[in-house]
């Protein structure tokens, strides 16, 4: 029996996707299929991924860029612990830590000199910057 599914995400940035895959403890492949024994009855364009994700040894969950321009995630999340939200939430949270991180990185006009991330006991992430003084106007 099959278990497909497509999670909408907001994931635009290739690089910074990969980094949050690795970054969760996972490998991925690129120009690969998904394969899995649910997966090949599927068509060839359904087993389609741009990045095929490695979770305990499975290769039947990946992302796969929409006509929009999302990395979407894509598969089966049959038997997946913590299941397709567990590891929606998962990538959503890394991917937007590591984009803000980014962001903040490549432009000094944030006035942030550097962030730090401190991971709180319900599981969400805090990130705190320091403020370039310079960069505070005064009226």
């Amino acid at each position: 029996m099959s278990h497909k599914a497509t999670v909408a995400t907001v994931i635009t940035d290739l690089e910074m996707l990969k980094k949050t895959i690795k970054d969760l403890g996972y490998s991925y492949y690129e120009g690969q299929e998904l394969t899995g024994s649910y997966t090949r009855d599927w068509s060839a364009e359904d087993r389609k991924a741009d990045l095929v994700i490695d979770i305990s040894g499975r290769k039947d969950l990946g992302f796969r860029k929409s006509a929009e321009g999302f990395y979407n995630l894509v598969g089966d999340f049959y038997g997946l612990a913590g299941g397709q939200k567990g590891l929606s939430n998962k990538v959503a949270q890394r991917y937007a830590v590591n984009k803000i991180q980014k962001e903040v990185g490549l432009s000094s006009s944030y006035g942030i000199l550097g962030l730090t991330e401190t991971l709180q006991a319900d599981g969400s992430i805090v990130l705190e910057g320091e403020i370039d003084e310079q960069q505070i106007v005064s009226a």
